[in-house]
């Protein structure tokens, strides 16, 4: 069961609570950690299941639907769906998938190819290919995906990385923009 709660508007306490404007707190989990003191607004998946059950809340409904997408794939449930979004993001994920490119998807945490593969098929004629990457015209995953995903493979938050990987010279490689994005995160995780 899903959809029991849809949106979340409050505020992040310090464990991770959202509390509401009405006083009712939700623990939520996100792709990226949340900031204590940060006003928010969630979009959020409601997943009831034999183990109990878990809110999951999103940035953007472009996360949300593709992680509703992930779920719907036999053998995906929420934890690996979030590890997905968290490490791709929803337009890399729609890029893997329209690219028929597993390996992008296996580059999340915990994922393996059989799991991978199943997800390029199950989901090929369900998620649509994101707009054509105007900056190179290839397929496949950006020069600046594969900074992002190195950056959060060392502990950076997804969104913080994809910032500072923004910006940078259009050609530039993944070890410049990785280089590029360390000086300005200047070294902090998270």
């Amino acid at each position: 069961m899903s959809g029991v709660i849809r949106m979340l508007v409050g505020e992040v306490q310090a464990d991770g609570v959202v509390l509401t404007p009405a006083g009712v707190g939700y623990a939520v989990e996100t792709p990226q950690p949340l900031e204590a003191g940060e006003q928010v607004t969630l979009w959020c998946t409601h997943i009831v299941n034999e183990r109990g059950e878990k809110l999951y809340g999103f940035g953007a409904p472009q996360e949300r639907e593709v992680f509703e997408a992930l779920t719907a794939v036999r053998g995906v449930g929420g934890a690996m769906a979030i590890q997905i979004v968290a490490a791709l993001g929803a337009d890399g994920v729609r890029r893997a998938v329209a690219n028929q490119d597993p390996k992008a998807i296996a580059a999340a945490k915990g994922i393996g190819a059989k799991t991978a593969e199943l997800i390029v098929v199950s989901l090929a004629d369900k998620l649509e290919a994101p707009p054509q990457d105007t900056q190179n015209g290839r397929n496949g995953s950006t020069n600046a995906d594969k900074a992002v995903a190195a950056l959060t493979r060392l502990g950076f938050d997804t969104t913080k990385a994809r910032q500072a990987v923004e910006g940078q010279e259009d050609d530039a490689t993944v070890e410049e923009l990785v280089r590029g994005a360390l000086g300005k995160l200047g070294g902090g995780h998270g």
